[in-house]
């Protein structure tokens, strides 16, 4: 009973954030006295990314991760318990007795909330949403054995890219000396451990600082440059050497998206511009890029691969074709080494094409979203706004998940200025339609084409074009994105009928069912 005891008042903490959690009012942490804690909280405010490091560089020498409680000044308190949910990882605190219990969470920062007894403290400039629906998670944690300080090391875990590099690795190959063991069940590029341990025998902190997004081009270029370069060498094992211009052929990386984000002229602008570019290369190769696998695996994307496919058809008697969808980081920057120039949105599908492998391209995107703003060479093209018009996510109020048009003429005369400076050609450019002209010839065309396809008696969709297997997976995934689950399974059930053994279709089909039955 000793054990449980001890753990009283540390259980009683958490299971009060079941109830706490339903209402979170943050609250500014006033330091009582100078202390670690504050410090941090000064210092993530200022953006000061290297004296953050200091601190991580004086951490380093302890075995376990120690603080002073952001309450009580006197009181030095160990970390003796973590756990990631989603982008969050949460660390919990207590005095040498075993009492005293606090937890903060990490997300783009050191140190991004605080939670006490009593309040629940923003301490960074970091977005919260992404650990506030946690909170509640952390009441069914119940400890039955004695808990106590242990050696902590560095997770290496996140769910998106862009979080995982430019939050957390770019730090982690910062630290000087750093013996520290590391732990990842998600990582999207594990470095050389110094040792690696199970997941319950050490504290696990993101190596975290300031969050990338809110530092300035020029604040974290030292550190970002860094760890890019770091990566890239990981990736093809030498120092990557400039490819010989080769004016006769032409590989091309494309990015794409299924999801979020969605450039809705993608597919009919790479068909267009492959036929613009025949003329000029004997040779045209086209990698098609999408969603990055977590280290050492492959994933299937039905929504990416779906776009893939629909460009494989429309372009594979211009040029060969093949995909790059579902690798992992490794296994893209090497085959990215290869390619001439590159059109990817600004948001994390550039990273590899314009971070790890520096290649020339351009850039496109809707008019909030650019991940990397800086100053680039006169050979990487940044989209136009004028040319783009933003289409609002239905399911999100942030304007930088809108979708966007932009006509493929602005993209494809932004590759030929890149490609007549790279390869010393004159390919011609092309007249750029009005965004608005663009838009209201594609409303016609829908107008003219949509017919009306009657799935049961009770339900009917509008489809465009023919109606044919691929126009009938598009249209279930549609339903899908509009969390109309139902109707997307009778949609894909009359797909199957076209197509049997499609195998998209049937795992598509698969996923509804279980969804339906799990609510």
């Amino acid at each position: 009973m000793l054990s449980r005891w001890k753990n009283k008042e540390l259980n009683r903490f958490l299971l009060a954030l079941k109830k706490r959690s339903k209402n979170i009012q943050l609250v500014e942490l006033l330091a009582v006295n100078e202390n670690d804690v504050s410090n941090i909280i000064r210092l993530q405010k200022c953006k000061d990314i290297n004296k953050l490091l200091e601190i991580w560089e004086d951490k380093l020498k302890e075995e376990c991760f120690e603080l002073r409680h952001p309450e009580h000044s006197a009181l030095l308190t160990q970390a003796v318990y973590s756990i990631q949910f989603g982008m969050a990882n949460f660390v919990i605190m207590l005095d040498k007795e075993k009492q005293s219990p606090w937890l903060f969470a990490q997300c783009e920062g050191m140190i991004d909330l605080i939670v006490t007894k009593e309040n629940f403290y923003k301490t960074s400039k970091s977005n919260v949403n992404a650990i506030k629906p946690h909170i509640e998670k952390l009441a069914s944690l119940y400890f039955k054995k004695n808990v106590h300080a242990k050696q902590y090391g560095f997770l290496l875990s996140q769910i998106r890219p862009y979080h995982y590099f430019y939050d957390h690795l770019k730090n982690y190959i910062a630290f000087p000396k750093n013996e520290k063991p590391i732990f990842g069940k998600k990582s999207f590029f594990y470095p050389k451990p110094n040792s690696r341990k199970k997941e319950d025998e050490c504290v696990w902190l993101f190596p975290a600082t300031v969050g990338g997004n809110q530092l300035k081009a020029g604040a974290a270029t030292y550190y970002n440059k860094r760890m890019e370069e770091y990566v890239a060498l990981s990736a093809v094992g030498t120092q990557p050497r400039k490819s010989r211009i080769d004016k006769s052929n032409l590989t091309l990386w494309y990015g794409i998206t299924g999801q979020k984000r969605q450039w809705l002229q993608q597919e009919e602008a790479i068909a267009n511009i492959a036929k613009e570019l025949q003329p000029h290369f004997k040779k045209i190769e086209v990698l098609i890029d999408g969603m990055t696998a977590p280290e050492g695996n492959e994933i299937e994307n039905l929504e990416d691969e779906s776009v893939y496919h629909n460009i494989e058809k429309s372009i594979e008697s211009i040029c060969s074709v093949r995909s790059v969808i579902g690798l992992d980081y490794r296994q893209k920057i090497a085959q990215c080494f290869k390619v001439d120039a590159f059109i990817a949105n600004a948001g994390t599908g550039c990273i590899v094409p314009l971070r790890f492998c520096k290649k020339s391209g351009v850039l496109h995107s809707n008019s909030r979203l650019n991940s990397f703003p800086g100053t680039y060479s006169e050979t990487v093209k940044i989209f136009d706004k004028k040319y783009v018009k933003d289409v609002p996510d239905q399911d999100s109020p942030r304007p930088d998940l809108a979708s966007y048009h932009i006509p493929w003429q602005h993209i494809f005369n932004l590759l030929a200025a890149v490609l007549n400076k790279e390869k010393g050609m004159t390919i011609p450019l092309v007249k750029v339609p009005k965004v608005e002209l663009l838009i209201e010839g594609e409303n016609k065309s829908c107008k003219l084409n949509k017919k009306t396809l009657i799935i049961n008696d009770e339900f009917e969709i509008i489809v465009s074009g023919e109606v044919t297997a691929d126009t009938l997976r598009d249209a279930a995934i549609q339903q899908e994105r509009q969390g109309n689950v139902e109707a997307a399974l009778l949609i894909m059930l009359e797909a199957k009928k076209m197509r049997p053994k499609g195998p998209m279709i049937n795992k598509k089909i698969e996923q509804y069912r279980s969804k339906i039955l799990l609510d």
